[in-house]
């Protein structure tokens, strides 16, 4: 009885260090004196306007909304909504700390543009968080292709991913491009440089 009742609470406790985690992380990448925008000279550009956390037994939300730009200019704001599935089977996928989709939602205009870029298609991001704080993130992107001004781009589908050793000071990321299609990009009016 104690076992079944350990595993059913697990997820409750495990959605408290998440939202621990993300929080942290977040402040660690964006916010405070010491954050990694602060070190490299550029908080003055992005401002967290709201982080907001709403944890469930089973799963929580988080939303963040971010503020670019230069002082004395109209900011841009781009909100991420993190779907967090706790842990130790998150979502019935595996076994983990977490999975998180996040959404980003961009300005109406970028996102026309997106959206007639992918064909309507979302991309996606994905990470799934381990029990010792590594995670790996992966980025679905769709095909698409894009003109403006006289300038054609076109992309198949590609996918990459983000490694990380874990939450630490010292925790390394890798970038990944797992699968990376061809991308062309037709100038006018008669160059078709093609990059693979």
């Amino acid at each position: 009885v104690l076992l079944i009742g350990g595993v059913a609470a697990s997820p409750l406790l495990m959605g408290q260090g998440i939202e621990n985690a993300l929080k942290g992380g977040l402040d660690k990448a964006l916010t405070g004196q010491t954050s990694l925008l602060a070190q490299n000279g550029l908080e003055s550009f992005v401002k967290v306007k709201e982080n907001t956390y709403s944890r469930g037994t089973m799963d929580s939300t988080q939303t963040i909304e971010v503020d670019f730009g230069c002082a004395g200019q109209p900011a841009t704001t781009i909100e991420m909504r993190n779907k967090i599935q706790h842990g130790p089977f998150p979502g019935f996928s595996g076994m983990g700390l977490a999975r998180v989709d996040t959404e980003i939602t961009l300005p109406a205009e970028v996102q026309t543009q997106l959206n007639k870029a992918f064909g309507g298609k979302k991309w996606t991001i994905q990470t799934l968080i381990n029990f010792d704080g590594s995670s790996t993130s992966t980025l679905t992107l769709p095909a698409g292709n894009i003109t403006q001004e006289g300038t054609r781009m076109k992309w198949q589908a590609g996918i990459g991913q983000i490694r990380s050793s874990g939450a630490g000071k010292n925790a390394v990321y890798n970038i990944y491009l797992l699968k990376w299609g061809k991308i062309i990009i037709e100038f006018q009016p008669y160059i078709t440089p093609q990059f693979f």
